[in-house]
């Protein structure tokens, strides 16, 4: 993320290894097997939401970190439930009240227990008739993961990368939240460095002729290995 633009960072992470990644699982995985993939599909969606919705809400400053004491630490608001009310509900009006659920029921259970909170069904089998419905006398909240990843792309393809890039309504605020977060990061690269350093001895170290470069990061991750030196 610190070495690309706003641009660039959208084309890499969320066009060509998100969705493209989530496309592959969708079209790869067959929706009848065990692990096909449902909860990966549906949390990986509420991440994008975070991130697209973070580029395009407001947010506040923080009295400080306690941690690091930095005051330039920042914090949005509710990412998620931006984007579901500007962006998804372009798709479908329904997904309108959707942000809370999908912020604490879904995508905070997923990642902390892989399990969602309450009464809510994640499929991959049926429809988009199933998709967005409620069930039983309870009212059990069902989610259809390919429908939720085919709406997410449509709103991000239709609705929110027009509105973010050159000459798009939000352009401004997403550049200006896109330099923030960069800092937010390098604030927690360099606490969480600090706090393993002299910890990761075991790990061998290799390559140590070759100057770091955060292009080195990109060339691990697309041949998993460095294959030059600069």
């Amino acid at each position: 993320m610190q070495i690309h633009d706003l641009d660039d960072f959208l084309e890499r992470y969320v066009e060509n290894y998100m969705l493209a990644d989530l496309v592959n699982v969708k079209d790869k995985v067959a929706s009848d097997e065990a692990g096909n993939g449902a909860y990966l599909i549906t949390a990986a969606v509420c991440s994008g939401m975070e991130l697209i919705g973070s580029l395009t809400t407001t947010y506040d400053t923080l009295s400080g970190c306690e941690v690091c004491g930095k005051p330039e630490q920042k914090r949005f608001k509710f990412p998620i439930d931006h984007y579901c009310a500007h962006y998804m509900a372009e798709v479908d009006k329904r997904y309108a009240p959707f942000g809370p659920i999908a912020r604490e029921l879904i995508r905070n259970g997923i990642a902390h227990s892989f399990a969602t909170k309450g009464m809510i069904g994640i499929t991959r089998k049926g429809d988009v008739s199933n998709h967005l419905t409620r069930v039983s006398d309870e009212g059990v909240l069902v989610i259809n993961a390919d429908c939720f990843l085919e709406d997410f792309k449509k709103s991000y393809y239709e609705f929110a990368k027009p509105d973010i890039k050159d000459g798009g309504a939000m352009r401004a605020r997403a550049v200006e939240n896109y330099a923030q977060m960069q800092k937010i990061k390098e604030v927690e690269i360099e606490r969480t460095m600090k706090a393993v350093e002299g910890k990761l001895d075991s790990w061998p170290q290799r390559d140590v002729e070759v100057r770091y470069s955060p292009l080195l990061v990109d060339q691990i991750e697309e041949v998993g290995e460095i294959q030059y030196i600069s």
